[in-house]
């Protein structure tokens, strides 16, 4: 039902020292995103995309991290703690924590209904894509006093229950409005090399 990473090319195995002593880098990949099939018709199509390598926090921004955050930006926050701490259970092949199964995560891709088709042609597979425009990512079955942008959020959460959840799977995805705060959404930060300004 799912089609995970099928690995057609890959950048260096990684891109120098990383910004935080606690970053794992993800080299470049190309494979195939979505789902056919599933019984959530928003994971479909599988289409295939490139995603340039990057550097991904191995674990969830804990509360305490979160905390400090908040008091050195003054940031306003309605966050909750997580139900397990990070780093409860094994990391995957990358080396990174609960990337399934602990709390959604945040994306910073606007949300739409369905992936894009492939392309017809093997020269124009997507790289780095980022979703789709924030105009399309509300809900237009509201009446439009009550839409609002809607972000993806990835890997599942305690929430999920196999009887009636199918979540835990890497093609599963769903929207958040971002200005909504639940007990069971997280995130983590991560850095791309290929897009840092040139100083000078």
């Amino acid at each position: 039902m799912t089609s995970n990473s099928q690995i057609s090319k890959e950048s260096p195995s990684h891109a120098g020292k990383p910004p935080d002593e606690d970053m794992v880098w993800i080299p470049e990949k190309t494979f195939e995103m979505g789902a056919n099939n599933s019984q959530y018709p928003e994971e479909g199509p599988v289409h295939t995309v490139t995603v340039s390598g990057f550097w991904m926090d191995r674990y969830l921004v804990t509360n305490k991290q979160f905390q400090r955050f908040v008091k050195e930006t003054g940031y306003i926050t309605f966050a909750e703690k997580p139900p397990e701490a990070v780093g409860s259970y094994p990391a995957n092949g990358y080396g990174l924590y609960d990337m399934i199964g602990n709390v959604w995560e945040w994306t910073q891709d606007w949300y739409r209904e369905k992936h894009l088709e492939n392309p017809t042609k093997a020269c124009c597979t997507p790289k780095n894509p980022k979703g789709g425009k924030e105009i399309d990512s509300y809900d237009c079955r509201l009446s439009p006093s009550m839409r609002k942008p809607r972000k993806v959020l990835k890997g599942g959460s305690f929430l999920c229950a196999p009887n009636y959840c199918a979540r835990y799977r890497p093609a599963a995805r769903h929207p958040e409005d971002t200005d909504t705060s639940t007990n069971h959404i997280g995130f983590r930060t991560i850095f791309c090399p290929s897009v840092i300004p040139e100083q000078g």
